[in-house]
């Protein structure tokens, strides 16, 4: 294959374990764009890495930013402060290059940030300098232009993929509860995925221990964000046997073991702009508890799930109780079929055709503002 010939872009940063900017490239490699991923989230110095990037792959047609806060986030003021001046610059001399600037929102303030409203300005600063702005739904566009003031005709929707195909599902339900030791008629609640201050398990805990336990169990499968905080959450759930706190990293192999072996998957945050974590339960054909907040409601329909209010104290514990009446197959169900349509296939001829209006190879792009699929 002839990449001579193919549109260069910049992910950046490029996580290796992350299925969604995997599928993103390996989609977008179909459609002529060849996906360079050198800037991982372990480089040491970010800022100086861009460059070099640039220069090493002269010249690149697009950066295409995911992620913000290695560029600007530090535990102290003063690194932060000049990391992100750095960062500004370097776009800046980015821009003089010709190369374009997009970014796709994941999220919309850095989570568990300490330096809130500097990190606001920079942010908002950056935007302004963006070609173009991704985000996955029309809340969310809603969303960052009131939030960071950019012009309505800056940002695009163009939806979150779907990890039908990123993981094995090959295991039934009755081997997966046999392979974590759980019991054919008991009703299972999972947390799944990276666990940090902002998603909220440890109000999970908490909610769960209030509720009725008869034949319910609650399966925590995922890394804590550090020692300290997997210490608390394993303490958390000492003294209750429905609990099966499983705080490390969980192999590609055996995610498919935790989603088949739920019921319903919970989803406790405290705040959230997207959720990858929503559309691998919905690709593992799970029920879903779910903040009603960011790009949730438009992706989770009331034929899916169960939204609560993260800001009400008995938000969680309603949703929960309220689900134990349900048909949680058909809701499942239903998940999956409107995971199909969130193909990567379409989603990159979208990203391809956004690239082409940026570098001006298009004068014009209908498609990519239409309604939500």
């Amino acid at each position: 294959m002839d990449r001579n010939n193919f549109m260069k872009v910049i992910f950046i940063p490029f996580s290796k374990d992350n299925p969604y900017q995997k599928e993103l490239a390996a989609s977008l490699l179909k459609h002529g764009v060849y996906v360079i991923d050198e800037i991982g989230f372990s480089n040491f110095s970010f800022t100086l890495s861009l460059l070099k990037a640039i220069y090493r792959n002269w010249k690149p047609a697009i950066l295409h930013f995911h992620w913000l806060e290695p560029f600007m986030y530090d535990c102290s003021k003063l690194t932060s402060i000049s990391k992100s001046i750095i960062f500004i610059t370097d776009i800046l001399i980015i821009k003089l290059l010709g190369i374009r600037v997009i970014w796709t929102v994941h999220n919309l303030v850095i989570h568990d940030s300490k330096f809130v409203k500097f990190e606001f300005v920079i942010i908002s600063f950056f935007a302004r300098l963006c070609n173009g702005i991704i985000v996955h739904t029309s809340s969310a566009l809603n969303e960052v232009v009131k939030h960071y003031g950019v012009s309505p005709d800056l940002v695009t929707i163009i939806s979150h993929g779907n990890y039908i195909k990123s993981y094995k599902n090959n295991i039934s339900r009755m081997d997966a509860r046999i392979r974590l030791d759980i019991h054919e008629n008991e009703h299972v609640l999972l947390y799944f995925g990276r666990i940090r201050p902002y998603k909220g398990v440890d109000n999970l805990i908490e909610t769960f221990n209030r509720i009725d336990q008869k034949h319910l169990k609650l399966i925590i499968a995922g890394k804590a964000l550090n020692q300290d905080m997997a210490n608390g959450i394993k303490k958390k759930c000492q003294g209750n046997q429905n609990i099966f706190p499983v705080i490390t990293y969980i192999p590609y192999d055996e995610v498919q073991v935790y989603m088949n072996a739920a019921d319903v998957v919970v989803l406790p945050y405290k705040n959230i702009f997207t959720s990858g974590a929503l559309l691998l339960a919905m690709s593992f054909g799970k029920a879903i508890i779910a903040p009603s907040t960011g790009s949730i409601p438009d992706i989770l329909g009331d034929n899916g799930g169960f939204l609560f209010d993260p800001l009400h104290p008995a938000g969680l514990k309603t949703a929960i109780e309220n689900s134990r009446d349900s048909d949680w197959a058909s809701m499942g169900r239903y998940n999956f079929e409107q995971a199909k349509k969130y193909d990567w296939d379409t989603i990159a001829g979208m990203t391809y055709s956004f690239y082409r209006k940026h570098t001006g190879q298009i004068s014009g792009l209908a498609d990519i503002n239409s309604p939500d699929r």
